[in-house]
């Protein structure tokens, strides 16, 4: 083997390992950043209640979805 191969056989294991780090590091690293804390303030809110409303004195009466 020449010193050239050697050298990038060295480099791919390399490249190899830090890949391996990398992927263990991101998917399991319970150190997310960023993360949402429950109740803390100033966060957005994603989900909200809202009461139903109703429609009366329509043109056309109520009915019930069937089956197709």
């Amino acid at each position: 083997m020449t010193p050239l191969q050697t050298a990038l056989r060295i480099l791919a294991l390399i490249g190899a390992l830090f890949l391996i780090f990398l992927i263990v590091w991101l998917f399991y690293c319970r150190c997310r950043r960023g993360a949402i804390e429950p109740g803390a303030i100033g966060q957005p809110v994603y989900y909200a209640t809202v009461q139903p409303h109703k429609a009366e004195g329509g043109k056309y009466p109520a009915f019930t979805p069937g089956r197709c």
